[in-house]
């Protein structure tokens, strides 16, 4: 993990191009899917009667944040060269080889 804070995990109106690494890549694709497990294992948890806000809006919120979030990382990727899709997934993913 990069020691400098990563920019494609930080609040930007313009995401600092100049600033992006490749390591910063994997490493937000990670936490944005951490973060992502993390909400999905709260809503499973809920011992309320579901609602549509408490679990289908929920979802559709963690989903949203992925998509906006993959496209970030996608367009910073893009822009240094790194390419961000399925021939990387293993990587990504934490794999030593892909499968």
């Amino acid at each position: 993990m990069p020691t400098n804070p990563n920019p494609l995990l930080l609040e930007y109106d313009r995401l600092p191009f100049g600033e992006i690494e490749a390591t910063h890549v994997v490493h937000a694709v990670r936490q944005i899917l951490e973060d992502a497990r993390a909400e999905i294992e709260k809503l499973v948890s809920l011992e309320s009667t579901p609602t549509y806000a408490d679990t289908i809006g929920r979802l559709d919120d963690v989903l949203e944040r992925i998509a906006k979030g993959m496209a970030e990382i996608t367009d910073a990727a893009a822009d240094k060269g790194i390419k961000v899709g399925v021939e990387n997934h293993g990587r990504l993913l934490g794999r030593t080889a892909q499968t």
